[in-house]
């Protein structure tokens, strides 16, 4: 208590003027602190979390198969031009059907697939702000052959800009605003 009564004292010592000079940094400073804090809350431009499940399946009739889905969403504030998941191509040409890919809504969500050496990608294209995406397929091996780990197999998201971090796509989930591509 003495040492805020003093303050003031000293305070009040001071050029005529003080009022306005002490008004305006205070205001300064509780500025500074709602911008600091506002910046802080703010999500970020370009964000893009995702979440997978990789089930091997019990074999069956001398076949296995692995159950997969990569759910991906737009957790950012700005669209995102292009996303590309990448895979091993040993293990995409493994695949029983063409992988299927669905936005939030159920609805079909065009998928556009590249071989380039070792690597598969599949292009999910534009995904707009709160937009999620799930990829599924199953891959299909004979009784002799073992299918890879998921850290083998999956080599990646690669947004255009920002990057993919493990997360639950569901925070991005899709409010059924956005048109399907």
């Amino acid at each position: 208590m003495l040492i805020l009564r003093s303050l003031f004292l000293k305070i009040r010592e001071m050029r005529p003027g003080w009022h306005l000079a002490l008004g305006v940094g205070i205001g300064l400073v509780l500025l500074g602190l709602a911008w600091g804090i506002c910046i802080l809350v703010q999500p970020p431009a370009y964000d893009i979390v995702y979440s997978s499940r990789w089930i091997p399946m019990p074999a069956n009739q001398g076949r296995t198969a692995t159950y997969c889905t990569l759910a991906i969403g737009n957790a950012g504030r700005k669209p995102q031009d292009d996303v590309e998941i990448h895979f091993l191509k040993s293990a995409m040409d493994h695949a029983l059907l063409r992988p299927l890919a669905k936005d939030a809504r159920g609805l079909e969500w065009p998928l556009a697939i590249r071989t380039r050496g070792p690597r598969t990608t599949l292009a999910l294209g534009r995904l707009e702000p709160g937009a999620c995406v799930t990829v599924t397929m199953i891959l299909n091996y004979t009784a002799l052959e073992t299918p890879p780990a998921w850290e083998t197999a999956f080599r990646g998201i690669e947004p255009a800009r920002g990057k993919a971090r493990i997360g639950d796509p569901a925070t991005a989930a899709d409010s059924g605003n956005h048109v399907n591509p």
